[in-house]
C-alpha cells in the first residue's frame, strides 16, 4: 500500500475516534432521564433524612464512570448544582451548592456524601468545602474561607481543625445540640486578621494555647489562656463573650510593652474587665510600670498606676478621656463630660440673656 493511501487511512481513523470520543463527552447532555426524578429523589432521603426537589434535568455522565447527573436540586437552606450518583444510587457526590446552615448539629447520614466545591454560609460568613466527605454529618476534608484554609478532620463527635500556615490545631468534640468543646493552639504573627478584630491593634508574634467553650450560635468562652508575645511577654487570661449579655475579660501580662488607651474609647468601655500589667504600660498620655485596671459596678473603669494607689477613673459619659489622667490626682476635673459640659452652657446663656433683660427693663424704665 502506498503510504499516502496509509497516511489517507491513519487520518480517517483518527477522525473518527475523535468524533465518537466527542460524541461520548457531548451526548449525554442532550439526553434526558427526567423520568428518574422520584427514584432519585427517594435515594437522597433514603441516606441523607432530607426531602430534595429536582428543578432541572437529569443526565447521565461517562465522567468517572457511568453516573447519573442530577441538576438544579433544591433542599432546605439552598441549592445544588449537580448530584451525581453511581447506577445504582448507593452514593451522592454533591457538586456546587450553597447552602445557609442556622447550626452545626450534626446530621446523621447512613452513608458517605462526597462534597466538591460547595459553599456553607454560616452566621454571615462563607466557607467553600473545596474537597471533602460527610458521614454522620460530620466533616473530613480542605475549608477555605476569605482568608485563610483549613483542614479538617473528624472521627465520631470528635474533630480536628489545623492551618498549617499559622500552626493552627483545634481539637473538640461536637455535640448533638450543636456546641463544642475542645482546645485550640496558635502560632500567628497576625492576631487581628485570624481571629478577625480590630480593637485592640496586636502587632507583633502570639504563641497561645486556651480551652474553649462554643453554644453553636454566638456565644463564647475562652479558659486558661497562656500564651507569649513577642517572644518575651508571658499573658494568661479568661474571657467570657455571651451572645447577650455582659462580656467578662480577664487578662494579666508581665514585662509587657503595650499601649492600653484603646481602652479610654467609650466604643471599647467593657463592663466586666480586670487587667494586671507589668512592664511598660502606655495609658493615655503617660507611661507606667504597672496599672492594674478593674470595672466598678457602677460603670466606671478604674485604674491603679505603678502601685502607689493613684486612682484613675473614667466612665462612657467622657469625650476626652485621654486627658483625665494626670500624676498624683492633679486636674481630675480637667475632663467634664458632655451632659456637665452642655449644662455648663446652657447657664452661661441663660445668665447673659438675664442681663440683657435687666438692661433692657433698665433702659424702659429711664424713658417712661
Amino acid at each position: 500500500m502506498k503510504p499516502r493511501y496509509k497516511r489517507k487511512i491513519w487520518w480517517g481513523v483518527a477522525i473518527s475516534v475523535s468524533a465518537l470520543a466527542l460524541l461520548a463527552v457531548f451526548l449525554p447532555s442532550f439526553i434526558t432521564l427526567n423520568y428518574m426524578r422520584p427514584r432519585i429523589t427517594d435515594a437522597i432521603f433514603t441516606q441523607t433524612g432530607i426531602r430534595t426537589e429536582i428543578r432541572g434535568d437529569i443526565h447521565f455522565s461517562w465522567l468517572g464512570g457511568i453516573q447519573y447527573v442530577a441538576k438544579d436540586v433544591v433542599v432546605p437552606g439552598g441549592v445544588i448544582s449537580s448530584v451525581y450518583f453511581p447506577r445504582d444510587l448507593s452514593a451522592i457526590t454533591i457538586s456546587g451548592a450553597h447552602l445557609n446552615v442556622s447550626n452545626l448539629v450534626p446530621p446523621k447520614f447512613s452513608g458517605t456524601i462526597s462534597v466538591q466545591n460547595s459553599v456553607i454560609t454560616f452566621q454571615n460568613k462563607d466557607y467553600t468545602i473545596i474537597d471533602g466527605e460527610l458521614e454522620n454529618g460530620l466533616l473530613r476534608g480542605t475549608v477555605r474561607t476569605n482568608q485563610h484554609r483549613y483542614k479538617f478532620d473528624s472521627d465520631g463527635d470528635v474533630f480536628h481543625i489545623t492551618n498549617a500556615q499559622q500552626s493552627l490545631s483545634i481539637v473538640g468534640n461536637l455535640y448533638s445540640d450543636g456546641s463544642a468543646h475542645g482546645t485550640l493552639s496558635i502560632d500567628t504573627d497576625n492576631a487581628n486578621r485570624f481571629f478577625d478584630f480590630i480593637v485592640p491593634n496586636i502587632r507583633g508574634r502570639i504563641e497561645l494555647t486556651m480551652d474553649f467553650d462554643w453554644d453553636g450560635t454566638d456565644a463564647f468562652r475562652f479558659a486558661n489562656i497562656r500564651g507569649i508575645y513577642n517572644n518575651d511577654t508571658l499573658f494568661t487570661g479568661d474571657i467570657e463573650l455571651p451572645s447577650i449579655g455582659i462580656q467578662n475579660i480577664r487578662i494579666a501580662a508581665i514585662d509587657a510593652d503595650i499601649d492600653l488607651s484603646f481602652l479610654l474609647d467609650p466604643k471599647n468601655f467593657f463592663e466586666k474587665f480586670t487587667g494586671e500589667f507589668t512592664g511598660k504600660i502606655k495609658l493615655g498620655k503617660y507611661v507606667f510600670s504597672s496599672v492594674v485596671i478593674t470595672s466598678t459596678s457602677n460603670g466606671t473603669m478604674r485604674a491603679d498606676v505603678d502601685g502607689n494607689g493613684n486612682d484613675y477613673r473614667w466612665n462612657k459619659q467622657y469625650h476626652c478621656l485621654a486627658g483625665i489622667l494626670h500624676r498624683n490626682g492633679v486636674g481630675k476635673n480637667e475632663c467634664q463630660s458632655r451632659t456637665d459640659r452642655s449644662q455648663r452652657r446652657r447657664r452661661s446663656w441663660r445668665s447673659d440673656h438675664d442681663r440683657t433683660l435687666e438692661m433692657f427693663r433698665y433702659d424702659i424704665s429711664y424713658w417712661k
